[in-house]
């Protein structure tokens, strides 16, 4: 089996103020989206940039699209997302303080994501990298964040390139979570 590298960046110009995010997945037709928020906060684009990967590996998994693939690899130069991803989220979810955080919003759907893709089999890694030093995966997902501000325009994954999902997405669902709730916010992430 195979290693699935995603590459993501998040940030704002102004700390809050018009923030963008970006991500590249090289191995999967080389595919690259971004986006943008009128008033957010650079970790807030950070998870965005997370999240978004992340929704077209679940969709793509679903179709069988990386059958090939068992562990993912999420690049990032942000050490806050490193850290909430890695071992914060669980603590949080534990002790049930995690809508006392900032953002939790946005990492519950990261968190959800995590789960489903888990429970499907995938192992998911964590690797901080330096940021704006030249490592290719980082600066091409700088640069897509940096147009998402500049342009003020949001790319998506093109739909031809994970199309319709072979089951649906309640199907999914109902496959990995015993939760309603979590049901219910996993067809909701991937329908936003």
């Amino acid at each position: 089996m195979k290693t699935l590298a995603i590459w993501t960046d998040g940030g704002c110009r102004v700390n809050p103020g018009i923030g963008g995010w970006g991500f590249w997945i090289p191995d999967f037709f080389n595919v690259k989206s971004f986006g943008y928020s009128r008033k957010t906060t650079n970790n807030a684009m950070e998870i965005s940039a997370i999240l978004e990967a992340l929704k077209v590996v679940v969709k793509a998994s679903n179709r069988r699209q990386l059958s090939e693939y068992d562990t993912i690899v999420i690049h990032s130069d942000s050490a806050f997302c490193i850290h909430t991803f890695e071992k914060w989220v669980y603590k949080w979810i534990r002790k049930n303080n995690l809508k006392e955080k900032k953002d939790w919003e946005l990492i519950y759907k990261v968190y959800i994501l995590m789960e489903y893709l888990m429970a499907a089999g995938w192992k998911i890694h964590f690797h901080k990298v330096p940021g704006h030093c030249g490592v290719e995966g980082n600066e091409i997902a700088d640069k897509l964040a940096n147009q998402a501000m500049d342009e003020k325009l949001s790319f998506p994954v093109p739909k031809s390139i994970i199309g319709r999902t072979a089951i649906t997405i309640t199907t999914f669902a109902d496959k990995y979570f015993k939760n309603e709730e979590d049901k219910k916010r996993l067809i909701d992430i991937l329908n936003e």
